[in-house]
Order: C-alpha cells, then sequence, then structure tokens
C-alpha cells in the first residue's frame, strides 16, 4: 500500500540560518553527506537519549481508589527497550505541583506494571502522573511524560446537582461566573427559591455571595476573586433553597495564583528580520498548567504590529515581519489578572524562514524565504538517523520546493539545513 505524509504526526523544523559563506558544487554532496552520516552514527551511539510512558488504567478515581498502571522505557534513536537507567521514579502530583506520592520502579525489558493507592481523605480534583529517569534530567529542555486524571469522590445523592463555570482556570481578581441547577433522584427539575454560597480558600471563609433563582430549576451566581487571593484550595459552599428544604455542595474553583511563562517557537528556529515568519507559542503557569490568553504584538516604539490568542490549551501561532531596529514584545490583555510584557526572542539580521505543508500526495512543501543566495543542503532526521536528504540552491527572497517522502518511516522527521561545510544551521 501506497504510503503518504498523513502518516506523520508531526514535522519539526530546525534553525535556517546560514553563514556569508562562498557557495559550493554539488559534486561536494558525496563527502559532505558521507560525513554527516558520520557524524550522525557517531553521535546516537555516544549520546543516547531516552523516554518512558506510562498507560493508566483510566482516568477518573474516588479517593481511596488504586491507579494501575504499565510503565515502557524506550530508546529515544530506535523505540526498543532502553538500557540506559536501571531505575525510573514516578510522582502524583497536585496543581500546585505539590507531591503526593512518589515511587521508585526498576527497568523491566518487558515492561513495568506498578500502583499508587489514593488516601481515602485525598480531596477532589485534578492530578498530574509524573514519570521519569535521571538520565532523562542530563538533557536540555528535558520534560517528563506527564498524564492528568481526576479524583472524585462519588456519592448516590437524594439531589443532583450540575454547575457550568465560564472557564476552566481562574487567577486572583478574575469574575468567577456560573449557573446552577437541581433535580431530583428521578432526574426532575426542582425548583430553586434562592440561598447563599461561602467562597473560602483554603477552609476560611474569604465572603459570602447570594444565590439568583433565573428559572424553574436554574440560579447563577456571580463575583469578583479578590486581586490579591492566594491560597492552596479554593472552593464555593453552595446551599440552594427549594419547597422540600436545603440541598448543600461543595464546589471547587480550578485556582492557581502562579505567574505566567510563555515561550515562542519560530518556525524554522529562528526570526529574521524583513522576513515573514509564524510563530507558535504556548502559555502556561509556572507550575504548567496550560492557560488560553489573548494581546497583541508591540514593537519597541509601542505600535500594534498583530493579535494573538490561543487556541486550545494554552497554544497558539500568529504570524509578523520584524524588522531591523526594532524589538518585539507580546502585550497580554487577557486574562486581565496576568496581563504583561513577554519579549519575543530577538530577530537575526540575515538568515532564512522556513514553511511546511503537506500536499497530500506523497510529498512535503517547503518555502524558504531568504536575505540572500545561498547553496545547501536539506536533511531529514528521525530517531537519530537521516532518513532523506536533498541538495537546494537557494536564491534571494522566496524558495519552494517538495521532497518525496513516500520512503520515511512513521513518526516524527526532523529537518535541519547544512552549509557547505556540513555545519548545521
Amino acid at each position: 500500500m501506497k504510503k503518504n505524509c498523513f502518516h506523520y504526526s508531526m514535522v519539526m523544523i530546525f534553525t535556517l540560518i546560514l553563514s556569508q559563506s562562498p557557495s559550493f558544487t554539488f559534486g561536494q554532496n558525496k563527502f559532505v553527506l558521507e560525513s554527516l552520516y558520520h557524524n550522525f552514527t557517531q553521535f546516537s551511539e555516544i549520546y543516547q537519549g531516552e523516554r518512558i510512558y506510562l498507560h493508566v488504567d483510566k482516568t477518573l478515581y474516588q479517593p481511596g481508589e488504586t491507579i494501575w498502571f504499565r510503565a515502557y522505557l524506550l530508546q529515544n534513536s530506535d523505540m526498543n527497550n532502553s538500557e540506559l537507567s536501571d531505575l525510573f521514579h514516578v510522582e502524583l502530583k497536585d496543581e500546585q505541583g505539590t507531591i503526593i506520592k512518589s515511587l521508585k520502579m526498576l527497568n523491566n525489558p518487558s515492561g513495568m506494571a506498578g500502583d499508587i493507592a489514593l488516601e481515602p481523605s485525598l480531596p477532589n480534583g485534578r492530578y498530574f502522573i509524573e514519570a521519569y529517569t535521571k538520565w532523562q534530567l542530563n538533557e536540555k529542555d528535558a520534560e517528563p511524560f506527564r498524564k492528568e486524571i481526576v479524583v472524585r469522590q462519588m456519592v448516590k445523592p437524594a439531589f443532583y446537582f450540575s454547575h457550568t463555570p465560564d472557564k476552566e482556570l481562574y487567577f486572583p481578581g478574575d469574575l468567577y461566573k456560573t449557573k446552577i441547577r437541581i433535580y431530583d433522584s428521578l432526574r426532575n427539575p426542582v425548583k430553586i427559591t434562592g440561598g447563599f454560597a461561602e467562597l473560602k480558600m483554603d477552609n476560611e471563609i474569604i465572603k459570602t455571595i447570594g444565590i439568583t433563582p433565573q428559572s424553574e430549576n436554574e440560579a447563577s451566581i456571580k463575583f469578583g476573586l479578590p486581586p490579591g487571593l492566594s491560597g492552596m484550595q479554593l472552593t464555593l459552599d453552595v446551599s440552594v433553597h427549594h419547597k422540600e428544604g436545603v440541598e448543600s455542595v461543595p464546589l471547587r474553583i480550578p485556582f492557581t495564583g502562579a505567574s505566567l511563562s510563555i515561550r515562542f517557537f519560530p518556525e524554522g528556529g529562528d526570526l529574521v528580520n524583513d522576513l515573514t515568519g509564524r510563530v507558535a507559542f504556548t502559555a502556561t503557569t509556572n507550575n504548567q498548567i496550560p492557560v488560553d490568553v489573548s494581546g497583541y504584538i508591540s514593537d519597541n516604539k509601542g505600535n500594534k504590529v498583530t493579535d494573538f490568542n490561543t487556541f486550545h490549551k494554552g497554544n497558539g501561532i500568529f504570524s509578523f515581519t520584524p524588522h531591523r531596529g526594532n524589538n518585539y514584545q507580546a502585550i497580554v490583555t487577557e486574562p486581565a489578572s496576568l496581563a504583561g510584557s513577554h519579549p519575543l526572542p530577538e530577530a537575526l539580521k540575515m538568515g532564512f524562514t522556513l514553511q511546511t505543508n503537506n500536499s497530500g500526495k506523497g510529498e512535503i512543501e517547503f518555502t524558504v524565504h531568504s536575505t540572500h543566495g545561498e547553496e545547501a543542503i536539506i536533511v531529514g532526521v528521525m530517531h537519530d538517523k537521516i532518513r532523506i536528504s536533498k541538495p537546494v540552491s537557494l536564491s534571494k527572497g522566496k524558495n519552494v520546493f517538495k521532497l518525496h517522502c513516500d520512503s520515511l518511516p512513521m513518526g516524527v522527521t526532523q529537518f535541519t539545513l547544512f552549509d557547505h561545510l556540513g555545519v548545521p544551521q
């Protein structure tokens, strides 16, 4: 069966900045490519890497239950079993990054089975399972395996509550809005006549809010969180009045007082003056919780260049053209509690920007904008092995060329542009 490029989950592009070196003829390609193959082989033998993956039995647990998992420790180069580490670490953390439980496990080529017993008193909420080896911590920008789970006490009540907050995560000073609905055990609507709610931080009452009935079984709650709010656990204890009495339920508010961090990833590795480029970014709190943000890009004179916003769990993308003599900042305007300035990477004076598109015809299309002409070689690497290579002659301005990807195995292919000396750019 013919394979096409839709098999690939991602194509990664490395920096494309070429020095002002003399051009070369592609008769030299054989020597350059032989050197590259030798260097990659030597690198994969010396600098071996590994990754860990955990498969859990489910993602929703009750306090007192046990998380059952199976772990796999694999080599980066070929995804076979890794023998670099004898031990690996598994940790259960809450949303604030506090370690609830930690395990040390022995590596086993056939896979490792383990479990984490949850305490019966564990509060409802979101938790994260992280796994890593000490070897992975040697890698630059190492990221452990991370899996989100939910812990919630399941009790069959006489009445059922539902609530729909307007955000997935709240910060100090945010406006909190939610709608409360109540049903009996047969799921029939129950009329709400009134009530109140107590906002608590770590079980201490901060304020009391009235509940406003809106329809037969629906009421609204709306209030502002205090700007200087800090603590670990924010809850809203709701008491709803109806014709048969009063029903109370604690609602956990997903809250963090952490600061905002934005990481920028120019496509091709760098921004280049006077060349339009795409920039991906991810916004998280300093304890790695994704945050949806919006704002605009500004130059150092205060001029607005373009808008930006996230589209899914703190991830977004925007395009713009940097110019000489300017520095650029991302100005976050929403959420208001996280408003501030975040510097973009400095643009280079000369170089290239690279964009890729999947043609759907067994080809990858590359668009290169360059500040000058250059002869180069583009190399595709997967699992530390060269899988594909192509000499390219780049002229000043826009260049478009294609690579056939039918021969590539499934996975992530990383493309790098090399100069005539075989130096990655």
